[in-house]
């Protein structure tokens, strides 16, 4: 065999290598799935069940939920049976389940409205009406309900036992106090983690890539150094997406958003990555510790070293935190409306193809739970 024909049979078989390991790694990367990628509304409720913010909740082997803004339902974990429980007569604003109570705002004859529905006894209470500038927040702490509303710009605050008498029990707080009620806004996310009442913030008017920033109740305000860049801008810390690990170390989720107008609400096209942090509250310091890279895989939950993620298979897996091999835990049908939520043991997953219409109206969603302790 001549030299010429030796070195041509060398270059043939380098191509072909590298032909079969451009295959493999090819292979191994999921593909780009555009419909989920740009039509999707993957929406995440809470980390984990210890940060549910009561926008559902379990009694017994009932999952109580409202899937849109007039109607709450009930699933059964044991049966996996969906019911319609209970109908709204007024557009709902915000609400939270404390069962076996249902409460939620409203707006009615131009004036503020939150309401209490015994799920138990099917009955409807008013607890509080006023004219505001603004809709009641709600949030329940300790079997109590507050009601924060805005009255030109001050905030008052009322308290309420779940179950009380609204005429004699409902009353005004002091809310001198940053973290005296622990209600939220959008640029103030109050919250108590690992022991302590922290405040997460975000200033949009600074102009030096410093937007984020955290405050334990009695300290000094501190810097989130890992998302003070300029391409989180646009992006948001929630506080349901925050989590305690030990005394002082907080792990969260941060969907990365391209989109100036929108924040919180993303749709899938918004979506630039989603990251995993992890922020030392004695010190200061943080990191990123699992991005994504891209929008083809959603972060859908994290507990005990446990990364929870949805990829455009339209499967959950879970993951070690510190590596090794996704495991599937579940798997739902293509859709581009799915709702992640997190309540005691159980990880729902609430899905539906908005393209599927019946005459002109949405299908409601279809339910699957998976326990995950």
């Amino acid at each position: 065999m001549t030299k010429k024909k030796i070195m041509n049979m060398k270059q043939k078989y380098s191509v072909l290598v590298i032909f079969f390991l451009l295959l493999m790694l090819t292979g191994c990367q999921m593909k780009k799935d555009n419909y989920f990628a740009e039509e999707g509304s993957y929406q995440l409720e809470c980390i984990n069940s210890s940060q549910n913010n009561g926008y559902s909740q379990i009694q017994g082997m009932d999952y109580y939920y409202l899937p849109g803004n007039s109607m709450v339902y009930r699933y059964g974990l044991d049966t996996q049976e969906k019911e319609s429980l209970y109908w709204i007569d007024d557009k709902i604003i915000s609400y939270t389940f404390e069962m076996p109570y249902f409460f939620f705002s409203s707006y009615v004859d131009e004036k503020y409205r939150v309401s209490r529905v015994n799920l138990e006894l099917m009955e409807e209470d008013c607890i509080y009406e006023a004219v505001c500038s603004s809709y009641p927040r709600l949030n329940i702490i300790d079997n109590d309900i507050y009601i924060q509303v805005k009255d030109e710009e001050e905030l008052i605050t009322y308290k309420f036992p779940v179950d009380g008498d609204a005429a004699t029990q409902l009353q005004q707080i002091d809310t001198t106090s940053h973290f005296s009620s622990n209600i939220s806004t959008d640029n103030e996310q109050y919250t108590h983690l690992a022991g302590r009442n922290i405040v997460v913030k975000k200033d949009e008017r600074t102009r030096v890539n410093m937007y984020f920033s955290y405050q334990v109740e009695g300290e000094q305000e501190k810097f989130i150094d890992c998302f003070n860049k300029k391409g989180y801008a646009n992006s948001r810390l929630v506080k349901g997406y925050l989590t305690a690990e030990n005394e002082n170390e907080i792990k969260g989720i941060m969907s990365v958003s391209g989109n100036r107008r929108e924040s919180v609400l993303l749709n899938q096209g918004d979506i630039v990555r989603d990251m995993l942090f992890e922020l030392n509250i004695d010190t200061g310091e943080s990191q990123i510790l699992y991005d994504t890279k891209n929008n083809q895989t959603r972060i859908v939950g994290y507990e005990d070293g446990i990364l929870y993620l949805f990829k455009n298979d339209y499967k959950v897996y879970k993951q070690p935190l510190s590596g090794g091999e996704a495991t599937e835990i579940l798997s739902i049908p293509k859709s581009n409306d799915v709702i992640f939520d997190w309540c005691e043991d159980y990880l729902i997953v609430r899905y539906r193809d908005t393209n599927n219409l019946t005459g002109n109206q949405y299908p409601t969603y279809d339910v699957q739970a998976v326990k995950v302790k």
